[in-house]
């Protein structure tokens, strides 16, 4: 399943880069496109921009500025992936393992790598990809004795990587070398049935829901450092580190899950069509199908289970088939946000439809909330939880259509 044994462990460019005090002073950034190169990376929160100065060479530091998370891009330099990895190995002085695999069928690399500065010994992870006309190096990395404290981060960082606009929907890098995308061993999978008594199939592999699940626990266990010390209702407009943090924790699900799901909404965009359901009755039935799921959470420290494994075991909790919810209706051309609230320890749905009941605003539209975990039709919730303070909207990219 994976192509080198030590790189799936550790899974589940110059030296004048590296004098941090030389570099002028850093700004925020969270999503980051760079329109020279057409390029997309979902930061880390609270990492900062050090050097942006020309299109080919952008670099990030966290808080403490001691890890690094850097891209550099080349047009027409080099001729493969291993090319591009000998040339950084060299230029670098670097040492460690590395190895081969496609992402979105490009010729890339994944490495582990040892290098000196003479001032510092660092480590961390190097994606190599060549994609033709552009080639790309997408590195992160920290102090040898910094190094497990900052390996999950890093390997968040590198995966959050996309080298163009629809990329962004596909999973990452590391992702995809974790297990191959699209899947090799797909079987079908029948799925809890339709009102209409219609089974559903879903085309999986069970290693692809590993991979899954593997990335939802190690966003996982980046969001534990942000946890908050004093409760306090976040200001949507300007939300503290923690609250940010959740946001972009779903966002990495949502990117990794997103194509894993077109096949099911293909099939569900043609079910609805020969039931003669109407297009504007396609959430409200959606919902009622995935409210039948059983309530259940894992007892990983993420407690939720992917939207494959979901939907291929009928069960999961709110803010997993939220995430479902939301991909699916994505896929079928609807408008849709995910709403998350530490205050509620809740999850439900966001959908821009017409329809009467509680709606929370969201950069200048309106949503009709959908609760997964209780059968209601959609704009009901608890009246306890209706305050728009207590929850966090989470956006993701426009829908395709």
């Amino acid at each position: 399943m994976m192509r080198t044994t030590f790189l799936r462990r550790a899974i589940g460019v110059g030296a004048a880069l590296l004098a941090l005090t030389a570099l002028q002073a850093p700004v925020h950034a969270q999503r980051f496109r760079n329109p020279g190169y057409e390029y997309y990376l979902d930061v880390p929160i609270g990492w900062q921009v050090l050097h942006a100065e020309t299109a080919e060479e952008v670099t990030f530091t966290d808080p403490e500025r001691t890890a690094l998370f850097q891209v550099f891009a080349f047009r027409d330099r080099f001729e493969s992936a291993e090319q591009l990895h000998r040339f950084v190995r060299d230029r670098f002085g670097a040492r460690g393992e590395h190895s081969v695999f496609r992402y979105n069928g490009h010729d890339s690399v994944l490495a582990d790598l040892s290098f000196s500065t003479g001032r510092y010994d660092l480590r961390g992870y190097f994606v190599l990809i060549h994609t033709g006309a552009r080639s790309f190096v997408v590195a992160a990395y920290a102090p040898v004795e910094y190094y497990e404290r900052y390996h999950d981060v890093l390997l968040s960082a590198v995966d959050s990587f996309a080298p163009d606009r629809d990329a962004r929907r596909l999973p990452g890098p590391i992702s995809q070398f974790y297990y191959p995308f699209p899947a090799p061993n797909r079987e079908p999978m029948p799925l809890t049935s339709l009102d209409d008594g219609a089974r559903l199939v879903l085309e999986l592999d069970e290693g692809e829901i590993e991979g899954t699940e593997v990335l939802i626990e190690r966003e996982a266990r980046v969001l534990t450092g942000y946890n908050e010390h004093t409760y306090r209702r976040p200001d949507p407009r300007n939300l503290p580190p923690w609250a940010s943090a959740w946001q972009r924790y779903y966002r990495a699900i949502y990117r990794d899950n997103y194509a894993r799901l077109a096949p099911l909404a293909e099939e569900l965009e043609r079910r609805f069509s020969r039931s003669g359901v109407p297009h504007e009755r396609v959430p409200h039935e959606l919902l009622a199908w995935l409210q039948g799921f059983e309530y259940y959470q894992t007892e990983s420290l993420s407690r939720l289970l992917s939207p494959p494994a979901a939907l291929a075991a009928g069960k999961g909790d709110c803010d997993s088939l939220g995430l479902t919810y939301v991909i699916l209706l994505h896929h079928l051309g609807f408008d849709a946000i995910l709403l998350v609230s530490s205050e509620y320890a809740h999850a439900v749905a966001g959908v821009n439809v017409p329809g009467n009941g509680w709606r929370y605003p969201f950069e200048g539209r309106s949503y009709l909330a959908a609760e997964m975990t209780a059968q209601v039709d959609l704009g009901l919730i608890d009246s306890s939880q209706a305050d728009p303070g207590g929850w966090i909207p989470i956006g993701f990219h426009d829908p395709p259509r």
